[in-house]
């Protein structure tokens, strides 16, 4: 089976600046993945928050409205725009939602005021603030991705501690391997030994496609589809997906669906 190979992280030939400006890079492409400088971000980002100043607090802004400028929205989350931060968070994404939660919690830190009362302030004033909040939501990136990462690592640690101690999990190269060479393979365990969840996991990682996983249940077609999107932190995607009668989510690239009946 033929894979993609990972898009590498580049340097763009353009990016916005924190006011708003387009900046044309004159720098060659190479990677951008440098701990040191990750390090150093970082660092920044902690010591802002720690000499921020109060702000009004959560209750006082409303759960419609966005947290910052329509401006600095194009600027970090814009696909279409190519914003700076669509390499992790991209608007309308689930991630993006939860961000939201965090940087209302973040600026509560630092002072800020709401999106009306920038709209009355002269042009070189508004062109401060957003420079000002464009580098409060460049710090509440970096934190949240260290947070988001930090979070996953302990995630997926659980998620490996728990998948060890299920009694499938020491038989994954004896089924991918008799798969191989053989058509109908019979897997008999008791109930909660991993048959459902594991055994398609493991077929995904082995690199099978069109597997199907029939269950008597409409419910269990959607929760065990959820499960092992969980499992896997997400990281088939659309190809992990659930089909029942009327309602289901699978897509062309699907490669592992849970359905009540075979089409």
């Amino acid at each position: 089976m033929k894979r993609s190979r990972p898009r590498q992280r580049q340097r763009p030939e353009e990016r916005y600046d924190v006011d708003g400006s387009i900046i044309k890079s004159k720098v060659p492409y190479k990677k951008l993945d440098n701990p040191e400088m990750k390090a150093t971000a970082l660092k920044e980002a902690q010591d802002y928050i720690k000499t921020a100043k109060p702000a009004p607090s959560e209750s006082q802004q409303s759960s419609e409205q966005l947290p910052w400028s329509d401006t600095a929205d194009d600027i970090f989350f814009s696909k279409e725009k190519r914003g700076l931060a669509t390499f992790f968070l991209r608007r309308g994404s689930p991630r993006y939602d939860e961000f939201k939660g965090f940087y209302r919690k973040y600026s509560g830190l630092r002072q800020w005021k709401i999106r009306s009362e920038n709209e009355t302030m002269s042009a070189t004033s508004t062109g401060h603030a957003l420079k000002d909040e464009s580098e409060t939501i460049r710090n509440a990136v970096i934190l949240f991705h260290d947070y988001y990462r930090k979070q996953q690592a302990a995630q997926k640690a659980k998620i490996e501690k728990d998948r060890g101690s299920l009694p499938i999990t020491k038989y994954e190269k004896a089924i991918v391997h008799t798969l191989r060479k053989h058509r109908v393979l019979l897997i008999a365990g008791d109930t909660g030994c991993g048959k459902s969840t594991q055994v398609p996991q493991m077929l995904l990682k082995a690199g099978f496609d069109h597997i199907a996983c029939t269950q008597p249940r409409r419910i269990a077609c959607s929760s065990l589809a959820k499960r092992v999107s969980y499992e896997t932190m997400n990281e088939y995607g659309s190809e992990i997906a659930y089909q029942v009668r009327f309602e289901g989510t699978s897509t062309a690239k699907t490669r592992a669906l849970f359905l009540t009946e075979v089409r």
